[in-house]
């Protein structure tokens, strides 16, 4: 629900709020900081969002569940929604912040950038290439099972020992 509501927001407010925004005289200051955080948080709050999906989703195929019950889970889900929206208000009051004349300006913007936009493409990216080889990798031993994929040897994902037992019939004469 978190990103359904940021990537509305984005599609839906801030396209109207720039083209209000430019068609304003540069007397209304206050309006125009106004615009730049309400236009800051939902795309803040969409990478973010974004980037707990793809962390979520990497764990749930690799099968480890750190979050534990599924009551639990609810739970932790709602705190991470609240969470990436509160850390988006948070990263977007920098931007506002970093548009006076400070000496730490530039690097409250890299910090924004950097929190915002560079750490979740990395870790979305990162989740897609394990979630991709882990499925992978299950997808091409399942199709070995069944024989669908012939293979010139069988895919092993772990060491195995094979036991081999022979056995001679009983023979009636």
């Amino acid at each position: 629900m978190g990103l359904i509501t940021a990537d509305f927001f984005v599609c839906c407010l801030t396209g109207p709020l720039t083209a209000v925004l430019y068609s304003l005289p540069y007397s209304s200051a206050i309006w125009f900081i106004i615009a730049q955080y309400v236009q800051s948080v939902p795309v803040s709050a969409s990478t973010l969002s974004m980037m707990a999906i793809s962390v979520d989703r990497y764990f749930t195929v690799k099968n480890y569940r750190p979050i534990g019950q599924a009551a639990n889970r609810k739970q932790v889900l709602s705190f991470a929604v609240a969470a990436t929206w509160v850390s988006a208000a948070i990263l977007s009051t920098f931007q506002v912040i970093s548009r006076y004349k400070h000496s730490w300006k530039k690097s409250l913007m890299l910090v924004r950038v950097t929190l915002t936009h560079i750490t979740p493409a990395c870790t979305v990216l990162m989740c897609h290439l394990g979630v991709h080889a882990n499925l992978t990798a299950l997808s091409l031993t399942a199709r070995a099972q069944h024989g669908e994929l012939p293979l010139p040897i069988p895919l092993m994902r772990r060491p195995t020992h094979v036991i081999i037992v022979a056995g001679v019939p009983k023979v009636s004469r």
